[in-house]
C-alpha cells in the first residue's frame, strides 16, 4: 500500500494529498471541489474494476455507498495519516478506499 504511495510521489503530481485535505476541510465550495475530485477517482476506480478483473491494488465500493461516505473515509484517512498527504492526492484516495473496502 505504501509503496503505491511512493511509486505516485515521484510522478507529476498534479494535486497533492495536502491540497485536497486542505479543499475537503476548508470552504464549502473549496468541499464541493473536495467531493468532485474524490467522486472522479472513485468512478474511474470503479470502472477500471468493471472493464477488468478486481484487482488486489484497487477498491472493490460495494453497492449501496454513496459519494458523501467515500469522501468521509477519505478525509478520516487523511486525518489519520497525515505522513501520506504530501503524496500523489489519486493514491492518497485509493489508499483510503481499499483500506475501507478490500477486494476479496
Amino acid at each position: 500500500m505504501i509503496s503505491l504511495l511512493m511509486l505516485l510521489a515521484a510522478n507529476n503530481v498534479f494535486v497533492t494529498g495536502n491540497e485536497l485535505y486542505g479543499q475537503c476541510t476548508g470552504t464549502s465550495e473549496e468541499q464541493l471541489i473536495c467531493l468532485s475530485y474524490i467522486t472522479g477517482v472513485a468512478d474511474g476506480m470503479t470502472v477500471t474494476q468493471v472493464v477488468y478483473e478486481p484487482s488486489p491494488g484497487f477498491a472493490c465500493i460495494p453497492d449501496g455507498v454513496n459519494r458523501q461516505q467515500v469522501r468521509d473515509i477519505v478525509v478520516k484517512y487523511m486525518t489519520n495519516n497525515p505522513e501520506s498527504r504530501h503524496m500523489h492526492a489519486g493514491a492518497v484516495i485509493i489508499v483510503a478506499l481499499k483500506n475501507a473496502f478490500p477486494c476479496k
